[in-house]
């Protein structure tokens, strides 16, 4: 049983650690800039405002984003491991 628990543990962490995407829905995406529903995915991981006056754009790709997701994992085994 304690294994299933730490195999969660590690799944819950992982998916938490997983590149974030916001949710498409019908109506789209709300600008933070200008607050329409007008922003849409460009490419892979770039999302921007169809707005031509706010120019909105933010890209999500994830590089850049420093070690602290490595940190994270890396406590997050070795909590795992103290658990069992």
């Amino acid at each position: 049983m304690d294994e299933v628990f730490a195999l969660h543990l590690l799944r819950r962490l992982l998916m938490m650690l997983a590149e974030y995407r916001p949710h498409h829905d019908h109506e789209g995406l709300v600008c933070p800039r200008c607050g329409k529903r007008t922003v849409v995915l460009h490419g892979d991981s770039t999302y921007v405002c169809l707005d031509q006056q706010c120019g909105f754009r933010h890209d999500v790709s994830g590089n850049g984003g420093g070690p602290g997701g490595f940190i994270a994992a890396f406590f997050g085994v070795i909590f795992l491991f103290a658990l069992l």
